[in-house]
């Protein structure tokens, strides 16, 4: 079992009192991993958060979008081959979340349970940080010291935060994902979308940061899920971002790179699984459609029968 070290909400830097000034930044250092937790990395469904099914998956549910784990300890190992020297090999990873403090050991249960690797946990006050995306922000200004990939999703304001960051420090940012959920139009210019971590995996290949073994992996993790546990890839209420999945397309521009053929034949095959996964999400959603107006209908009938 991976040991994981988890600084307390106490001992990070507050974000209401953090000076704006930016750490100096760590050169040839390699490059951190900042993500969101809820419907970037967990199952949450957020922009329903007043469902019952909603509030059990935020408190007690585990359930972890497949391959992500994999793809952060890819992007973690790559980051500190990339260090100078073994002082600068310290934990790479960051989730910063909107959820309170009350949440910590069930975030850090589910991240252990799917062998993340070590990270550090930033956790939002609500009492005082009422604003997510400045709240976010500031965190990112106020502790980033090394160039990195920010993970986001499209219910909240992962996109506006990110793009507030980069507007600010642009030598920061290697890149942008945004995890399609909600299909919003809320992508800002030069930010990329994904519906399953091998879209990111597939973007790092071409950034030179993952090779063909890495991808292969997280390709290996989504496309080993069974029919029955689809589920696990992508949830029901991510139709909107079903709807996007053309964003998505294959075709490395340099197919000469080693790997290069193997990592374009994942791709397809990736794809192929996602627009399974897709159809059957879609397919569940016309048929609650249906049921939804059927129960319509009958309350319809049974107002009518009762009138005088």
């Amino acid at each position: 079992m991976l040991s994981i070290l988890f600084l307390s909400v106490i001992s990070m830097v507050n974000p209401n009192t953090a000076s704006t000034k930016s750490p100096e930044v760590i050169p040839n250092s390699g490059f951190d991993i900042v993500s969101d937790y809820d419907d970037t990395l967990k199952m949450s469904n957020v922009p329903d958060a007043l469902k019952m099914d909603t509030v059990f998956r935020s408190l007690f549910s585990h359930k972890i979008f497949a391959g992500s784990s994999v793809l952060i300890n890819a992007l973690v190992n790559s980051s500190r081959r990339a260090a100078e020297n073994e002082s600068q090999k310290q934990i790479r990873f960051m989730v910063i979340t909107g959820s309170p403090p009350v949440l910590k050991s069930r975030i850090d249960s589910a991240l252990t349970k799917a062998l993340f690797p070590d990270y550090y946990l930033r956790l939002r006050d609500w009492s005082t940080e009422t604003d997510l995306r400045a709240y976010k922000t500031k965190i990112l200004l106020a502790t980033m010291n090394r160039k990195a990939l920010l993970f986001g999703d499209d219910t909240e304001h992962d996109p506006e935060a990110y793009d507030d960051f980069q507007k600010l420090r642009p030598e920061m940012v290697l890149a942008v994902y945004i995890h399609r959920i909600t299909g919003n139009d809320v992508i800002k210019p030069g930010q990329k979308t994904f519906l399953t971590p091998f879209d990111i995996a597939y973007s790092e290949f071409q950034a030179k940061r993952l090779n063909e073994e890495q991808v292969a992996a997280v390709a290996a993790s989504i496309l080993e899920v069974e029919k029955s546990n689809y589920g696990n890839i992508l949830p029901n209420y991510a139709l909107g971002g079903c709807a996007k999945r053309s964003e998505r397309t294959c075709g490395l521009t340099d197919m000469t790179v080693k790997g290069a053929k193997l990592v374009e034949l994942l791709c397809k095959q990736v794809a192929d699984r996602m627009e399974e996964v897709c159809k059957g999400i879609e397919n569940n959603a016309a048929e609650l459609k249906k049921v939804e107006r059927r129960d319509i209908k009958l309350q319809q009938l049974q107002f009518n029968s009762r009138a005088p």
